[in-house]
């Protein structure tokens, strides 16, 4: 899966987490959207199983922290390194 496709289901998600259209115009991958989406803990406990589901990974108890989902570049990163681990 190229990173412009995990980018774009990244972003499906959370719209779909937080139940509306987001617009991410402006948004890049090392903005926070933490602080601009106002994401709360409750949307990223629903992003954790939407994006496990997504891209069949399983993330972490100890992998969990705001930093993981501070960017949608450390969150892409994070399913890059999860599924290379799972195809060796």
């Amino acid at each position: 899966m190229e990173r412009k496709e995990i980018y774009e289901k990244i972003k499906q998600a959370i719209s779909s987490v937080l139940r509306r259209e987001v617009d991410f115009t402006g948004i890049t991958e090392d903005t926070d959207i933490i602080e601009s989406l106002n994401l709360n803990s409750i949307v990223a406990i629903e992003l954790v199983v939407r994006m496990e589901t997504l891209f069949d990974i399983e993330i972490d108890d100890e992998d969990l922290s705001t930093d993981l989902f501070r960017t949608l570049k450390n969150i892409a990163d994070y399913i890059e390194e999860k599924r290379a681990l799972a195809n060796e």
